[in-house]
């Protein structure tokens, strides 16, 4: 998680200089914040209160994590090579009906900064397949550290009286049973 955390920070620093693109900048920004508050739900289900159900929301939210980063990295890469056309040829592209150009062509700011999210989001993919891996090698001790499952800590045994049965030949009169509690039904 720390590494994710150095990571997310780089790519939200070069997010905030993608902010000037249309059509793109507040999505890096977005998923920056989105990448922050995943972070700490994942401290806080993994570390601070282990169940088998916070357990499956981060492993399920870290496979997402990948698809989203993976889509990130090459929306970038690809929005990272556009060209910067200067007033006469931008001119002359738009009245020529071959060479239109379109709002993605002409909105070209910060070239680097967009590489850089490129290059942050790879990262962040590479690091979150490395932490499904991790979390699926090390399940047991994983949800060992802490509580499995609340019902079945509240689960105890109880006193049960045993009948007497209507034909015997016992005078004295039943006595208590103490059967042990199983959630298995």
């Amino acid at each position: 998680l720390l590494c994710q955390v150095v990571l997310t920070s780089c790519y939200f620093i070069s997010s905030l200089f993608t902010l000037s693109n249309p059509y793109a900048g507040f999505n890096g920004f977005f998923l920056g914040l989105i990448y922050y508050i995943f972070i700490v739900l994942s401290y806080y289900g993994i570390r601070k209160h282990v169940t088998r159900t916070h357990y499956g929301f981060v492993l399920a939210g870290t496979i997402f994590l990948i698809f989203i980063s993976l889509e990130n990295a090459i929306f970038w890469g690809q929005y990272s090579n556009c060209q910067v056309y200067d007033a006469r040829r931008r001119l002359n592209n738009i009245i020529s009906e071959k060479h239109r150009l379109t709002s993605y062509s002409v909105a070209c700011h910060h070239t680097a900064a967009m590489k850089s999210v490129c290059t942050f989001s790879v990262f962040l993919f590479l690091s979150y397949i490395f932490q499904v891996l991790v979390y699926l090698k090390f399940k047991d001790e994983l949800l060992g550290s802490g509580k499995l499952d609340e019902g079945y800590t509240q689960v105890h045994s109880y006193d049960y009286a045993v009948p007497e049965p209507l034909l015997s030949n016992q005078q004295e009169p039943a006595q208590a049973i103490r059967y042990p509690a199983s959630a298995d039904l």
